[in-house]
């Protein structure tokens, strides 16, 4: 038997013959897994709940560390984005390809608090040149990016070791 039309809203309704009776409350309902929509989501909602996975009316199928490791992925993800035009994913490549080492001195993040390298980019291209350990990053930016700047320090060094 075809649906019929409702007047008011447009929309088909399923004929009587397509609604069958609940498990639970016995109402003659459209059934979706032998309970009606009603039911159904109070069974599912028990189920999750006793898992662990239902609070404040939202699923939690994540961890709270999980969630906040998530959350800090995306923020670093956002800023990566937003600042050099990288994801994520390319920093941790460019840091595997390093083997987690600075590309000048060779040597493991240890300055402060911060653990990540440096995302060394060219200031008048964007073009990003690898990472660095904070004090190159910051050495580079002091000599402005300037070789002959650079070349000179070299020099002046040279002459005192």
């Amino acid at each position: 038997m075809p649906h019929k039309r409702d007047i008011k809203s447009g929309r088909f309704q399923k004929s009587e013959h397509s609604k069958r009776t609940c498990i639970d409350c016995k109402n003659k309902k459209e059934i979706a897994k032998g309970f009606c929509r009603s039911c159904y989501g109070k069974k599912e909602y028990q189920r999750l709940k006793t898992l662990g996975k239902y609070s404040n009316g939202k699923f939690n199928t994540l961890t709270k560390e999980e969630k906040e490791r998530r959350a800090d992925r995306n923020r670093r993800n956002t800023m990566l984005k937003r600042s050099y035009g990288i994801s994520l994913e390319r920093y941790e490549e460019l840091e595997k390809d390093q083997n987690g080492l600075c590309a000048i001195c060779y040597k493991r993040q240890s300055h402060g608090m911060t653990v990540n390298l440096s995302v060394d980019h060219c200031h008048i291209s964007g073009e990003v040149r690898g990472l660095l350990c904070a004090k190159c990053n910051t050495a580079i930016g002091m000599m402005e990016d300037d070789v002959c700047r650079l070349n000179s320090a070299i020099t002046y060094l040279n002459k005192y070791v």
